[in-house]
């Protein structure tokens, strides 16, 4: 019984070890994301292809274009980062 119980321990141990990794490799690629995001934005101010003061919305038009004017504007950007960190996607 006292062996069947260690096991037990041993396994629990393993899980939560587990469970705590992946929480913070999850979390460290979160962030590593949001850091490359916020990088990628500031080049496509600099490109031209937002404005200083962007809103969601245009990130979202530069990420989806439904029409033909925003596919045509948003040829040439490199927005993936962004597109993925920010919910436009």
């Amino acid at each position: 019984m006292k062996m069947k119980l260690e096991h037990h321990i041993y396994s629990m141990k393993i899980l939560k070890i587990f469970l705590i990794s992946v929480f913070v490799l999850f979390a460290i690629q979160w962030i590593v994301m949001d850091i490359f995001a916020n990088v990628e934005l500031d080049e496509l101010i600099r490109q031209g292809y937002l404005e200083e003061d962007y809103t969601k919305q245009d990130v979202v038009k530069l990420c989806n274009p439904q029409t033909n004017i925003e596919r045509e504007f948003s040829k040439g950007a490199d927005a993936m980062f962004s597109c993925v960190t920010k919910g436009n996607w």
